[in-house]
């Protein structure tokens, strides 16, 4: 599910990281920089989050099977869920 999807892209990132808690999805994304700061932010204000993906610059934006099959590695790892998880992205081996 992508923010365009359901109507979010005018959200700040941290309205999406709460939007993502509140329906208990992780978040993907490629800003890893905001995303960081802000998962610090949400330590310090003792808030939860249901878990970040941070997709780091090694993968390009238009690689998404490649991004998917990571993810869904992460989730093989994880299967407990994310909540309050920072999770970096890391290629498969080929």
């Amino acid at each position: 599910m992508s923010a365009h999807e359901i109507g979010n892209i005018q959200l700040d990132d941290r309205r999406q990281l709460r939007h993502a808690t509140d329906a208990g999805r992780a978040i993907v994304t490629c800003d890893v920089a905001d995303f960081t700061e802000l998962s610090g932010e949400f330590i310090a204000a003792n808030l939860e989050h249901a878990g970040i993906v941070l997709v780091p610059s090694t993968f390009r934006t238009d690689e998404f099977s490649v991004i998917a099959d990571a993810v869904e590695q992460v989730a093989r790892e994880y299967p407990q869920g994310l909540g309050g998880v920072v999770v970096y992205l890391k290629r498969s081996p080929r």
